[in-house]
Parts: C-alpha cells; structure tokens; sequence
C-alpha cells in the first residue's frame, strides 16, 4: 500500500508540475505578445525591411535573419511588426509557427538558462513534440521488451526532457530545432540578445 501511494503521489506531483509549467508558457506568452503590439503600434514605413523579412520566411534558409543597428534605430518594433506579419501571413501548405521572446520583457526573459528552457518548452508544445516521443517509445517497445529496451526507452525520453543548465539546454534547443516536422516552418524572434 506504501509503495502504490508513493507512486500515485509521486503522478500526482509530476501532473502538477506540468500544469504550472502550463501555465507559465501560457502567461509568457501572451507578456511577449502583449509587449511586441505595443512596440509594433507606434511602427510606421520601412516596408522595404518587412519584405526582406517576408522574402526571407517564404525561402529555405536555415542560418539565421539578424538585424544590427544602434539603441533607438526601431529594431524591436520592425521585428514586432514583422512577426505580426509572419502570423497573419501564413504560406500556403505549410504551417507557421511564431515565437516571440524580447529579452527583458518578463523576469524569465532577463534570464538566459530560464530563456532557454522556455523556448525548447514552446517549440515541444507548438511543434507536437510529445507526439513525436510517444511514436518513438512505441517503436522502441515494439522492437524490444528486454531490459535493453527499457534502457533504450529512458533514453528517447531523455532526449525529450527539459531540464539542465544552459549548455545543455542550448543542445535540447538544437536538437528541438532539428525535430521541427517538414512542413512546418518555425519563426523564433528574440530581440535584443545583446543584453545576455
């Protein structure tokens, strides 16, 4: 009875750590989304840089867009602007996934390690990743029940979690990245990483 009630307690405080972490992504979100409308409001011309941006989403590149330009210049409301656009513009037979994160604009944002556990957490949920870990840990019990197979399950699920410091979060970033299905297009704005 001990050992079961530890089991179920143990559930219980997982689904509850889920739940706040839930939560937390939902409330960063809307900060950041909150905060890009209020930048993009006041952001006028410079159409010109929204269709190089928009040229840019519509290719395959895979290296990053960057824009540099001194304090003031408008780069954190063109890229507010132009992540609306992103948004509003979805490509045809291919769905678009926006993050936003404007470093400063929440206390999890100031912070790097936090910033990097709240990316890899926002690109699991958009992208399905816990779809792709569940395919995964059926395909490895169907090729294996042995105690080999339960260790080769602890480790697809590791590849999966969320946890660490930064260098290694940055490696579950990278390799959350490299999941990101096909016909999927993944736009992560982050403004002023400087500040790190």
């Amino acid at each position: 009875y001990r050992h079961l009630r530890g089991v179920v307690r143990r559930e219980l405080d997982r689904r509850d750590s889920v739940r706040r972490a839930d939560w937390s992504l939902d409330h960063e979100n809307v900060a950041h989304q909150e905060f890009g409308d209020e930048r993009a409001a006041c952001f006028v011309g410079r159409d010109d840089l929204l269709d190089e941006i928009e040229i840019y989403l519509r290719g395959n590149q895979t290296t990053p867009l960057v824009f540099i330009g001194p304090g003031g210049c408008g780069k954190t409301a063109l890229l507010a602007r132009a992540a609306q656009r992103a948004i509003a513009e979805q490509p045809p037979a291919t769905v678009r996934h926006v993050i936003t994160r404007y470093i400063g604009a929440t206390s999890i944002s100031s912070d790097w390690r936090q910033l990097l556990e709240d990316l890899c957490r926002q690109i699991y949920r958009v992208c399905r990743l816990d779809d792709q870990l569940q395919r995964r840990l059926a395909e490895v019990a169907e090729d294996d029940t042995s105690a080999a197979g339960s260790d080769q399950r602890l480790k697809v699920r590791s590849q999966y979690r969320i946890e660490g410091d930064a260098p290694a979060l940055q490696l579950k970033l990278n390799f959350f990245l490299q999941q990101v299905p096909p016909a999927e297009q993944l736009v992560i704005v982050l403004d002023a990483l400087d500040q790190f």
